[in-house]
């Protein structure tokens, strides 16, 4: 009888205490939501809305003034070294770009280049992401990328091109090889031996 009463105590005891982990958990999600900064926010706030509404250009407009446009307001919202604003679940704010309307899909090419003339790894977590997006705006508007690619200055162009091949096992992509073989097929000789040139140097980079 004892150990029964003790058996009931010990599982008592455990379900408080994950009852309480799960509080306190919520709290400090809650918490955290609350430190965001009002970029953050408005960030969080609008992929809300598109979600409800997609093909809605103003909301589109809107959530490109408020996307990050350089390396480094990309790294402060979505990969900040202290894991803060909109760190976790990042990639639903960055995905989200492929669902754009046909008249956004420029814009956004742009916004891409923006942030990765500089220079910008093409992992991880939201900068595997944004390399994504980045692949599959050059699969499916490969002649916007290639107009705006062209616009750039030399190192700004190089900079991009090494940030779309800074994939693991590069050298095995069929989509990155199929970007390629497009190029080629437009006669963009010249940028097709740039991308292959960027293939071979991630490829003999140390991991």
């Amino acid at each position: 009888m004892c150990e029964n009463n003790k058996m009931k105590q010990i599982t008592k005891l455990v379900y408080i205490s994950i009852l309480a982990f799960f509080i306190f958990s919520a709290n400090l999600l809650h918490a955290q939501n609350d430190k965001i900064s009002p970029r953050a926010s408005s960030i969080s706030q609008k992929v809300k809305e598109l979600k409800e509404d997609p093909l809605n250009n103003d909301l589109w407009v809107k959530y490109l003034s408020v996307f990050p446009n350089t390396k480094k307001d990309f790294k402060k919202i979505f990969d900040p070294d202290d894991f803060s604003e909109l760190y976790n679940n990042s990639s639903q704010y960055i995905f989200i770009l492929e669902q754009a309307p046909k008249n956004q899909k420029r814009e956004i090419i742009k916004l891409i280049f923006n942030i990765t003339k500089t220079g910008a790894p093409g992992c991880c977590d939201a900068w595997s992401a944004l390399y994504m997006v980045t692949e599959n705006y050059a699969l499916n508007d490969t002649n916007d990328l290639i107009i705006l690619l062209k616009l750039l200055k030399p190192q700004e162009k190089e900079n991009v091109i090494k940030f779309m091949a800074d994939k693991e096992a590069i050298g095995s992509s069929k989509s990155y090889q199929h970007f390629i073989n497009i190029l080629k097929s437009k006669n963009e000789n010249e940028l097709a031996i740039k991308f292959e040139i960027a293939r071979k140097k991630r490829i003999a980079k140390p991991h």
